[in-house]
């Protein structure tokens, strides 16, 4: 179904290893259409393009950027997720894989201030080549981290022919209904961690 403005995007970006699942989730909002617009699936489609290397270079050869779903969720109804796999492949990153709940730490800004306007995003799944001899992500790591920032908070025009869609990023606010655009990424130069993906957490469901 075409995309109309001021459509909500949930945009899931999956890495996995045999048994955890790290998952990014990203909102958009649709800021502009031309022609006939375009559906999710062109959305997945295009931001599967620009995201699959940037996961692939921060990831370990021991797990697998597996593809993202792009999903409209507001206004009502919530329709089916569009799921593209196009970039799904190893990560490049050699080495050890690094304990599970190890993650990178991207935080996001808006103009406003408050918890509620902030985000942060761990990606998952580093490898030993990107630690440091003192448990510091090196320098190359940051800089890839820092490019996937960069991204995460550029707004994108998806176009076939005479059809397009720009996607905002944003900050989903589910209590009132509205979005905060995000203005800025910045990557963080220690190890974050989630212990839901550490070994010790429920192992996850991995949908493609």
């Amino acid at each position: 179904m075409p995309l109309a403005v001021n459509d909500i995007l949930e945009v899931k970006v999956h890495c996995a290893t045999q048994v955890q699942l790290s998952l990014n989730v990203r909102h958009y909002r649709v800021s502009a259409t031309a022609g006939a617009s375009l559906s999710e699936a062109s959305v997945a489609a295009g931001l599967s393009t620009a995201l699959a290397p940037l996961y692939k270079a921060l990831t370990s050869v021991h797990a697998d950027y597996r593809g993202l779903s792009c999903q409209k969720i507001y206004p009502l109804p919530v329709n089916v997720p569009a799921v593209n796999i196009g970039g799904q492949a190893a990560g490049l990153i050699l080495g050890d894989l690094l304990p599970r709940q190890t993650s990178g730490l991207i935080t996001l800004r808006t103009l406003l201030g408050g918890r509620a306007n902030r985000g942060r995003v761990y990606v998952g799944f580093p490898g030993e080549a990107s630690n440091d001899v003192n448990s510091f992500p090196v320098n190359q790591y940051v800089t890839d981290l820092q490019l996937l920032a960069g991204e995460l908070v550029t707004t994108k025009v998806f176009a076939v022919g005479a059809d397009s869609v720009t996607v905002e990023p944003c900050i989903w606010h589910r209590t009132t209904q509205t979005t905060t655009p995000l203005q800025a990424g910045f990557a963080r130069s220690d190890w974050a961690t989630q212990r839901r993906r550490g070994s010790f957490g429920q192992s996850n469901f991995i949908p493609f």
